[in-house]
This record gives C-alpha cells, structure tokens and sequence, in this order.
C-alpha cells in the first residue's frame, strides 16, 4: 500500500474487484495475524475456499468457510441475497470436499430498511438452508442509520466436515488438468448487469446461482478417490 506525498492511501472500489489490489488488501488485514492455521490445516494464507481443522485420532477434519455478501440489485432473476448468501457458503465447503452441516448468520441493515424485503430475503434465505439440508445453529443482527450503509448485507460461516484424506485445493492445479464447469459462464453476472442497468434483453436470462449439492453426489466417487483434486 503506498500513498503519494501528503495524501493519505485509501481503501478504493477496485480492492474489492479482484486483481492485484484486491491482494495486496488481503495481505494488508492477514499479514499481522500471528496464528494462520491450527492442528497443520488449511489456514488463511492458502487463500482457499475454506480452512481445515484436522481432528487428531478422528480421521476427519472440520471444513470452515466465511463470506461476506452484497448484491444489487437485491433480487435478481434466478434469486436474491438470502439465496445467494446461502449457496455462496454451502458450496465453498462442498469445493473443499465437505459435507455441510451447520451455519452462523449475520444481517447488517440500513435504518429505513422495508419490513417487506427483509421478509423476502430471510424467507429465501431460509429455504436454501431448508433444502441444503444445514441448520442455522447461530448469528447476530445490527441496524446501522439510514445512509451510512447500502439497505442491507450479510455476513455467513459454513462448518462442514470431511474425510482426512480428501486433498481438494486450489495449490494442486496443475498444467494438463481438465476444468469441470456446472453451466454457462457468465449467467449471473450478466443477468444482475442486465437488471441492474434496465438492460431490455429479450432472452430469458437468469442469473445461475444455485446449490451444487446435486452435482457434488454425482461425483463423490471420483473425490474420495482424490480424482478431483483442486
């Protein structure tokens, strides 16, 4: 992080897209914590989609995975923020090799904020969870007044659990690998651009967020056998 002479370095949009910056952010808040990783697991300096905590004697390990989430518009074609909260989580830990069991919830609200939406999100939020099959064992909620936050955010921590020996990690992808991908690339992001923008677009186009629980069953063979290994 370097400032210009006499102008104080600032947090800026393109920290959070991505990139260079975004790394040098990551590296910024990580690089002081003194315990990165407990029991030899995974810990935050992998840059994983989840940490693991190794329980010894047991042969299993303790996936866990934290997401923030924003989104705009807050509901989409294909979904909104409480669908997206829920499936963001649930399939950090079901890339890591997991079985999902439990999340913690967070909702951080706007002063003003409708009762209405609010009801919508946590309705969708919760039959996500309903259908993953996950209890919400834990969260917390503040309200923040009216301007100093964008209507609404949550914050989300998924805890799963997997076998010791299933090795699925973003360091183990190497040259030669073929790329497994559930769809088209681009569906969400270009249906909330679309719907963000008021873009007239004559397809039906959908944002493709959902659950990989179905597909993660398919190929739980080719896991265990660490076929899949990144």
């Amino acid at each position: 992080m370097n400032s210009k002479k006499g102008k104080e370095d600032v947090v800026r949009l393109a920290h959070g897209a991505g990139g260079i910056l975004q790394g040098q952010l990551i590296e910024f808040i990580t690089k002081t914590i003194p315990i990165k990783k407990v029991n030899q697991g995974i810990g935050v300096e992998e840059l994983d989609d989840g940490a693991t905590i190794p329980l010894k004697n047991y042969g299993k390990e303790i996936v866990v995975s934290a997401d923030g989430h924003t989104v705009s518009p807050l509901f989409f074609p294909g979904g909104d923020l409480g669908k997206l909260s829920v499936c963001g989580t649930i399939n950090d830990l079901l890339m890591m090799g997991a079985d999902p069991l439990a999340m913690t919830s967070i909702v951080i609200i706007e002063e003003g904020f409708p009762f209405s939406k609010l009801k919508k999100i946590m309705e969708s939020f919760n039959k996500t969870a309903e259908r993953a099959g996950i209890g919400i064992i834990a969260g917390d909620s503040k309200v923040m007044p009216r301007g100093t936050l964008s209507e609404i955010i949550t914050a989300t921590t998924g805890i799963g659990l997997k076998d010791k020996e299933i090795h699925i990690e973003d360091k183990n992808l190497k040259p030669g690998d073929k790329i497994l991908i559930t769809g088209s690339i681009g569906d969400h992001g270009t249906a909330l651009m679309a719907s963000r923008e008021g873009l007239g677009i004559s397809t039906e186009l959908k944002s493709d967020v959902d659950l990989l629980l179905e597909i993660f069953q398919k190929i739980r063979p080719e896991i265990t056998q660490n076929l899949i290994h990144a």
